[in-house]
């Protein structure tokens, strides 16, 4: 009852949505992260409560389309010296990913995403930027206006971010290293 997230990794879908079920009728506000082995079992797992679906099947074809599409970006991220992930090359290069939300109360509520970078001075760049209502758009437009509730999710040098948070009042969420995101339409 006091859980915040949950996820169920189990490499049996119908437990899997099972347990979402059972997980989602004790805690409707319990965050639920599911693993579903065929595509087909996406819709049920949402049906059932989860907010996050992850498909191994749709992780290893992507994974096998960038090998084909972006070889030497690839070698480049899988040599073994010393940096065995993206997260570790950001963090050498002192680079961040994170989440900065629109708070009740903060200045950058009403403000354009444009205006948004100008007040950074150059510190991030805004990668994305989550809706209210869950939806992600990738590469926002310098013209689209922020609502409390919102959330960018900015890359930048790591001590520049929290500087910009404290003095615009956002609250700061996860921080992210090489997070990847989905495509959706704005």
């Amino acid at each position: 009852m006091q859980a915040k997230l949950l996820a169920t990794v189990l490499p049996d879908d119908a437990i899997n949505v099972f347990i979402t079920l059972t997980a989602h009728g004790l805690n409707p506000e319990l965050t639920i992260l599911a693993r579903g082995e065929y595509l087909s079992t996406e819709k049920k797992l949402l049906q059932a409560g989860a907010d996050r679906v992850v498909s191994p099947a749709a992780i290893g074809a992507l994974r096998m389309s960038h090998m084909i599409t972006h070889p030497a970006a690839l070698d480049f991220l899988d040599e073994d010296d010393g940096r065995n992930s993206l997260n570790e090359l950001l963090s050498q290069l002192e680079v961040q990913v994170e989440e900065l939300a629109i708070s009740h109360g903060s200045d950058l509520a009403g403000a354009t995403i444009g205006s948004v970078q100008v007040r950074g001075k150059g510190a991030f760049i805004v990668v994305a930027l989550r809706r209210t209502d869950g939806s992600t758009i990738i590469n926002p437009d310098h013209e689209i206006f922020l609502e409390e509730g919102d959330t960018l999710i900015v890359m930048g040098h790591q001590g520049d971010i929290p500087k910009f948070a404290r003095h615009h009042a956002t609250k700061r969420q996860m921080r992210y290293r090489g997070s990847k995101f989905t495509r959706q339409h704005k």
